[in-house]
């Protein structure tokens, strides 16, 4: 009975230290959960930017997203304006360029080069016989290598700088390989779906979805009900790399419009937010592009004057899941007429 006694004695003591172990550990995991556990994604890469001082060349520069190293020059030509840089997966690089001097006609014609990353070889992108000016919005599709882009045929030239209707412009293909130009409709803006089925641009009337397989373009819908004036070439849209969202700027309604794209065969599109920026005054918007991750949004923004003028630009960086603006750098001292903002890339 003794024995048994001490027995139950000993196996109480460890169920004892047993219990005080255990409350031990659940205090230190408790202590550990509610450590601050930071995981912030912030916004990285690096935005390629047409840019220009006061009466010189455009050339192309870049601006590594959330530091402070300065903007940085990464493609000049001698004699010539050289803008709208867009890059892909494939190391390829393609940029347009205009020369400064006019022809005959008054004109200046564009044409884009393609830049091989691997071997550094330059090649034009539009054969000869296409004479076009005004190249812009390039944007590349590496499923059926056909690079889509807006223009203006030379006696189309736009000779004012005031902004004129999106039909001024007309919507090509081209295809690397063969140098075949289509051109698409009139517009300005497209934007491949991420399989390159189709593409999404605007003209005067709205969104319109070319369709690759059937060559037909079909409206989507309009942008905002509010406005009654047509579209015009202040006006620019992007899509998410992703495919999820498209955006649209408005300069005319100082606001930034979100669409939720709900199906892409067709293309159907749900507006479900705005950005107008800080409420202390009232912004316009330009040239808005979705970061590689589709995670932020890289937009020129200005305040808008007592004289309804645009006054201090900058580059604005916006974190989509709150709208918050996460980081920002001047544009003072470039021309920001004509400022572009081209793409986003990881590097």
């Amino acid at each position: 009975m003794l024995m048994f006694s001490k027995l139950l004695s000993y196996k109480s003591t460890w169920l004892l230290f047993l219990v005080i172990a255990l409350v031990v550990i659940v205090i230190g995991v408790q202590n550990r959960s509610f450590a601050p556990q930071e995981v912030v994604e912030r916004a990285n890469g690096a935005l390629y930017m047409s840019l220009a001082k006061e009466g010189e060349p455009l050339s192309i520069l870049r601006k590594k997203v959330g530091t402070t190293d300065a903007i940085s020059e990464i493609i000049s030509l001698d004699g010539a304006s050289v803008l709208q840089f867009e890059s892909t997966s494939l190391n390829k690089s393609f940029f347009v360029f205009s020369p400064i001097a006019e022809n005959a006609k008054g004109v200046r014609t564009s044409n884009i080069m393609l830049v091989d990353g691997t071997t550094k070889t330059r090649s034009m992108v539009l054969p000869d016989t296409v004479q076009l000016s005004g190249i812009k919005s390039l944007d590349y599709s590496e499923e059926n290598d056909l690079l889509a882009f807006s223009a203006q045929e030379q006696t189309d030239a736009i000779t004012s700088a005031k902004p004129v209707s999106a039909d001024s412009f007309n919507v090509y293909t081209v295809n690397l390989e063969t140098q075949e130009v289509t051109k698409i409709s009139t517009g300005i803006d497209p934007v491949w779906s991420p399989d390159g089925s189709s593409l999404i641009f605007l003209d005067a009337d709205g969104i319109q979805q070319y369709v690759q397989a059937t060559k037909k373009v079909t409206p989507v819908q309009l942008p905002f009900s509010s406005t009654k004036t047509s579209v015009g070439t202040n006006m620019n849209i992007d899509v998410a790399p992703n495919g999820s969202q498209l955006v649209l700027s408005s300069p005319n309604d100082k606001a930034l419009f979100f669409f939720a794209i709900t199906s892409w065969e067709p293309v159907k599109l749900e507006m479900y937010r705005t950005y107008t920026g800080e409420v202390s005054a009232a912004h316009r918007f330009y040239w808005p592009t979705f970061s590689f991750d589709s995670n932020f949004l890289a937009v020129q923004q200005t305040d808008v004057a007592s004289d309804g003028t645009d006054e201090n630009p900058r580059v604005t960086v916006i974190d989509l899941s709150d709208l918050t603006l996460v980081h920002e750098f001047s544009l003072e001292g470039y021309d920001f007429t004509r400022a572009f903002i081209d793409d986003w890339q990881i590097q």
